[in-house]
């Protein structure tokens, strides 16, 4: 569409003028004579340029449309045209009312009835410039026409003069998306609102796609721009443009989108005068909030990749799961980048897992190694917020009736699904041990072991250091008497000497230097002697003792994991190894005497500073010369509980009688695995009384028939000397011989059994908090409370490694059990035939043979002299007393430590 205006000059012939601003910058003038009134012939038509100098524009007048003949003369001069040529001019009252014109154009020829226009069109066009319609608003005009008249009576001519009507100036207004706004067409309009006070009125209203439709009050029509319906516009007839941004599609519009749409108006004055104008209307995009939507998503607890805190745990090797944001935006064109806003939490607060925006629309959650407490099939929800943001750049805030460019937030639910997770064990090899416990009771064994005095002397350390001469100087008046008295002597004896050796020549005129002084060195002794000559004996009394070692094998099962404040159970097993022992040691005596002799001694004389080693002696330096105590010397006897026996005592010939100081020393049965009692016994004969039975036969059978009578015998002969009172055996032959041999041999011992039984392993856990666990024992299903992350986080405190350690202190609890008892043995012995002989001497054993075991046979196999012998039990270990039998426990156990871990999502 294009502005133009029309309007009429009227006359004695009224003409209609159209005057209409083209695209190019040309206006165009389409002159029509009316049929209404009296006809014409146009001759000459005359106009102002009002913004422009018509003489310097550079004008040019062409026909169109059929006028290219009609076209005459034309002329172009500022305020200064009145006549192209002859009759077209506009002198006159014409003239004088308008002034001259700034254009003047001819149109046909004269005279009547050769060419009378009645029309005609042409283009005002300028070689340097855009022409504009605004140059005519309200331009002055003439018009020269020439056989005005009616039929075939045209004979007049005349000259008129008019003015334009006044433009209507091209609009353009702008409304935002889901707003209305109005504007005023005629504002700017020449004679928009009229001297009359009244307003021009819009007669029609043409877009693209043709005239607007009337309606009531005015046109309207809904405005459709590349398929995007974004309102309605309508116009007043009294020149009053409205649009309402409220289409269905106008929220398409994004930030700064812009959508325009063109239309011409076309008023008509009061005096029915037409002008149009073109208005552009654009639509301003804003931005729309996006939107973000809720998501839902499902992962397995062991579907995670994270670096697990301890070997034991199984390692996580998953993916995690990825999904994608859900946004939308109604902006066309815009683009949606996603920004999580949240940890991973779930409905108790705990953040679990970790979230990654990978940047492309899609997120990938990774439980992590945070989700191990669930149990298969158990479920738990985290949760955690995003939102979506465009690419308008108008920020949060911006003014109205922009909107925020990022949505509200939308919130992504993991679910978690539990996995069976096996439990974790920790094992760990524990060694209880107890030394010098008391075989009798409670407490340490007791351990007698006096100080005796020693007899000899010890002289301490004593000091060797003496001075034998100080050391001094000879000098002044004392050392000059000494030296004139040797030199009156080396004088004579020099005198002498030049006397000889003057026959050989020699100069004996040389002067001696003597000196002023004479240094004595001093001569002293360092050195130090000690000595401890004499007998140290010794004592010591042990009442029995009990050494033990229990190697304990053990292990902690707890969960794979466990939350923040939850209770749970950590279970304890434990067993005996196979290797557990204890030994025992019953009263016992030990004493003895040491010879002592520690010489200890070192003398170094010095003579000024020379140093001369006179001698250095210490005995304890001698390799292997100690006694029993250490001490350098040797042992003259040593004698213990072993030791303290007295054999063969003789019973008049019808037995012997051994006594003994019973020592028992016990190590208990290897245990079989897992067991918790150790056991051990031991005994050691008091006394043992072997009588005669043949000989006291003998004696019964003589004391009754007076008859002498032997079962058996031993003798020897040989030859044999005495040197110096000492009877030796030079060389001699030894027999035996036993018709029958009858012995009854009674055995009272020293009995004793043991036990050692494990009651109870106390425990002690200390966690890494600084709570502690107590009530509980190896074996037990030990209960602990994961502390609050709000008091101790185990990613933050401690060692901050996700674990909660616990150090487990365990106690030995055991019980020993000590029987000792008297026991009496009876054993017979008979023997049939036996014959024994050998040769023996004091310096030789010489060689021994038996009858029945080396030459004949014996038959009963046994390598005991006789062709048939044997010994027959009649009672064992039959108690005749108790002389101890006490159970207690046994103290003096170490405490062992060890340590396991929990996981804490």
């Amino acid at each position: 569409m294009a502005r133009s205006i029309t309007f009429t000059v009227e006359g004695p012939v009224d003409s209609l003028i159209t005057i209409t601003e083209l695209a190019d910058g040309t206006l165009r003038f389409d002159i029509e004579i009316l049929g209404d009134g009296a006809l014409g012939d146009l001759r000459g038509m005359f106009f102002d340029l009002g913004d422009l100098d018509a003489s310097t524009a550079g004008l040019a007048i062409t026909g169109v449309d059929g006028s290219e003949d009609v076209i005459g003369g034309t002329v172009f001069g500022e305020e200064n045209v009145d006549r192209v040529k002859g009759d077209v001019n506009i002198k006159g009252q014409v003239e004088k009312e308008q002034g001259k014109f700034d254009v003047g154009v001819e149109f046909g020829t004269p005279g009547r009835g050769r060419d009378d226009i009645s029309e005609a069109s042409f283009i005002l066009s300028s070689d340097i410039m855009d022409l504009s319609l605004d140059s005519l608003d309200l331009a002055d005009f003439g018009l020269r026409y020439t056989s005005i008249g009616q039929g075939r009576d045209q004979g007049g001519s005349s000259k008129v003069a008019g003015d334009a009507s006044g433009v209507a100036r091209d609009d353009a207004f702008e409304v935002d998306e889901n707003s209305e706004d109005t504007a005023d067409l005629l504002a700017n309009d020449t004679n928009g609102a009229q001297p009359d006070g009244t307003r021009k009125t819009v007669i029609s209203v043409e877009d693209a796609d043709g005239s607007l439709p009337a309606v009531a009050g005015g046109f309207e029509r809904t405005v459709v721009v590349d398929s995007l319906v974004l309102g309605t516009l309508f116009i007043s007839t009294d020149g009053f443009a409205t649009f309402t941004a409220d289409g269905a599609d106008v929220d398409k519009l994004g930030h700064d989108a812009i959508k325009t749409w063109g239309f011409t108006y076309e008023t008509t004055s009061s005096t029915g005068n037409l002008a149009t104008a073109d208005v552009v209307l654009t639509i301003d995009g804003q931005n729309d909030q996006p939107n973000a939507f809720d998501v839902a998503l499902t992962v397995n607890e062991d579907d995670a990749f994270d670096t697990v805190q301890n070997s034991q745990f199984q390692p996580l090797t998953g993916d995690g799961v990825t999904g994608s944001f859900v946004g939308t935006d109604i902006d066309i064109g815009d683009a949606l980048s996603f920004q999580i806003i949240s940890a991973p939490t779930d409905e108790f607060g705990n953040q679990y897992g970790k979230v990654v925006n990978n940047g492309d629309g899609t997120f990938t959650f990774n439980p992590t190694d945070e989700f191990q407490f669930l149990e298969e099939g158990e479920t738990r929800d985290v949760t955690f917020q995003y939102v979506a943001i465009d690419d308008s750049g108008v920020g949060l805030t911006p003014i109205s009736p922009e909107e925020t460019d990022t949505s509200t937030p939308a919130t992504i639910t993991v679910t978690v699904v539990g996995a069976d997770d096996a439990p974790i064990n920790f094992t760990d090899d524990l060694l209880f041990a107890t030394t010098g416990q008391s075989m009798f009771g409670t407490g340490e064994a007791l351990n007698f072991q006096p100080d005796l005095p020693f007899f000899g002397f010890d002289t301490g350390t004593q000091s060797l250091n003496a001075t034998i001469l100080s050391g001094f100087s000879i000098e002044g008046d004392f050392l000059e008497g000494i030296l004139d008295g040797i030199e009156s002597i080396v004088n004579a004896i020099g005198d002498l000497g030049c006397t000889i050796g003057s026959i050989f020549g020699a100069d004996c005129d040389a002067d001696v230097d003597l000196p002023s002084s004479i240094n004595i060195p001093g001569i002293r002794t360092e050195g130090d002697f000690s000595a401890r000559v004499g007998l140290q004996p010794y004592f010591s009394f042990n009442s029995g003792e009990v050494d033990a070692s229990i190697p304990v094998d053990v292990m902690f099962t707890t969960p794979r994991q466990v939350e923040n404040g939850e209770s749970f159970i950590v279970e304890s097993v434990y067993t005996v190894d196979g290797g557990a022992t204890f030994s025992t040691m019953s009263p016992n005596v030990n004493f003895g005497m040491d010879f002592i002799f520690d010489i200890d001694t070192a003398l170094d004389l010095l003579v000024g500073s020379t140093r001369l080693d006179i001698w250095d002696l210490d005995t304890g330096n001698i390799s292997g010369f100690e006694g029993e105590l250490g001490e350098p010397g040797f042992n003259l006897f040593n004698a213990t509980g072993d030791d303290l026996e007295i054999e063969g005592i003789d019973l008049a010939g019808f037995g012997t009688l051994d006594l003994n100081f019973p020592v028992i020393n016990t190590t208990s049965d290897p245990l079989v695995p897992g067991s918790e009692t150790l056991t051990s016994e031991g005994e050691d004969d008091v006394a043992v009384l072997t009588l005669d039975i043949d000989a006291i036969a003998a004696q019964a059978i003589e004391l009754a028939t007076g008859v002498p009578i032997t079962f058996g015998e031993s003798d020897s002969f040989g030859l044999g000397t005495t040197i110096a009172g000492v009877d030796l055996n030079l060389i001699s032959i030894n027999y035996t011989w036993d018709v029958v041999a009858v012995d009854l041999i009674t055995t009272l011992k020293a009995i004793q059994e043991f036990s050692l039984s494990l009651i109870d392993l106390p425990l002690v856990a200390n966690l890494e908090d600084g709570s502690s666990i107590t009530g509980f024992s190896l074996g037990d299903e030990i209960t602990i409370v994961a502390p609050d992350d709000s008091l101790f986080d185990v990613d933050v405190d401690g060692n901050a490694d996700g674990l909660m350690g616990v150090d487990v202190a365990v106690d030995m609890d055991a019980v020993f059990s000590n029987l000792s008892t008297l026991g009496l043995d009876l054993d017979l012995f008979t023997g049939l035939l036996r014959f024994d002989a050998g040769i023996g001497s004091s310096f030789f054993d010489g060689p021994s043979i038996s009858l029945f075991d080396g030459i004949i046979p014996s038959i009963d196999g046994n390598d005991d002299g006789f062709l048939l012998g044997n010994t027959f039990s009649l009672l064992s270990d039959v108690p005749v007393g108790t002389l101890f039998e006490e159970e207690f426990p046994i103290e003096g156990w170490n405490t062992e430590s060890t340590d396991f871990i929990f996981d804490i999502a």
